[in-house]
């Protein structure tokens, strides 16, 4: 896979996990629906997907003009994302941890994407 293909195919796969995560924490999820909880997905995969690519492309291009594009780099940068969004939100101290760990998994899983497409 070309490395362009493979930023592409990051840069869509990995708003996914937050997606995911705030579906199954959506209070949808206790009435056993997980056909809404699907639907949740793919609602909250919009707008983590449009906050991915007004903050996580820019920041991309920074960290690869450093040469500085590591799991470690890419964790950091994630949960800072992910933090300093909950925090312009005013969301509570536990909700800005989640976005913190939300952000760092979904910088991992773009991280790994591109890793795979430099190995091919």
């Amino acid at each position: 896979m070309k490395q362009v293909h493979a930023t592409i195919l990051g840069f869509l796969l990995a708003p996914l996990v937050p997606a995911t995560l705030l579906s199954l924490t959506s209070p949808d999820l206790t009435n056993g629906s997980w056909k809404v909880t699907g639907t949740w997905v793919i609602v909250f995969y919009q707008f983590t997907l449009i906050i991915t690519g007004a903050l996580g492309i820019p920041l991309y291009l920074v960290v690869r003009r450093w040469g500085q594009i590591t799991w470690w780099s890419a964790l950091l940068s994630g949960a800072a994302v992910g933090m300093a969004l909950c925090t312009v939100t005013q969301a509570t101290a536990h909700a800005a941890l989640f976005g913190a760990g939300a952000g760092a998994a979904e910088a991992l899983v773009f991280w790994a994407v591109l890793r795979l497409g430099r190995a091919s």
